[in-house]
């Protein structure tokens, strides 16, 4: 591994639907900043690891997440929580991997529970633990946590200040008109 694969980069894409970013570790993703209305908007709410760094031009993994990106923001025919893509996941608990890994599975166009979620992520009953891993989730589009309802708070959460909004656009923008955010 060369040293050039080992560096944290922040990639910024601009859509219609707002400025995303990508963070990559080498060939990893590891993380995606929900929309913003500007790249210093991005780059301001990114996480602190990567609030310094000027954005470079999408390559590598980055590339296929932020075409993906593109096309799913704007209304394209394309499931971002589909894509085969290398999470680093970090120092996350396993049970947090594991409900992340069953919210990618959730299909465009599908909403879940926190139990169901749970559940599918094989532990009935942590509810609270599912909460906990959708609010803390680092991939909100490439692992969907919008697409999360609950009967009892339909708000879910999006790591990201605004968040509920951010919530209400993507769900709108994948045919939900039914889910009430907020």
């Amino acid at each position: 591994m060369s040293g050039d694969e080992s560096t944290d980069r922040l990639h910024v894409v601009a859509t219609r639907f707002g400025h995303v970013g990508v963070m990559t570790v080498g060939p990893k993703v590891a993380g995606i900043a929900p929309p913003r209305r500007s790249e210093s908007g991005v780059r301001r709410h990114a996480p602190p690891r990567w609030r310094g760094l000027e954005p470079t031009a999408p390559r590598g993994a980055a590339r296929r997440v932020a075409a993906a990106l593109v096309q799913y923001l704007e209304g394209g025919d394309v499931d971002p929580a589909r894509l085969d893509v290398d999470l680093d996941f970090g120092e996350a608990p396993d049970l947090h991997r594991r409900i992340w890994l069953a919210l990618r599975e959730v299909r465009l166009g599908d909403t879940i529970s926190y139990g169901r979620l749970a559940t599918r992520a094989g532990h009935p009953g942590a509810v609270r633990a599912a909460g906990q891993a959708v609010a803390r989730n680092p991939f909100p589009i490439l692992v969907p946590c919008h697409r999360v309802v609950s009967a009892y708070s339909p708000r879910g959460r999006l790591v990201a200040p605004g968040g509920i909004a951010v919530k209400a656009r993507l769900l709108r923008l994948e045919g939900h008109t039914g889910v009430q955010v907020g």
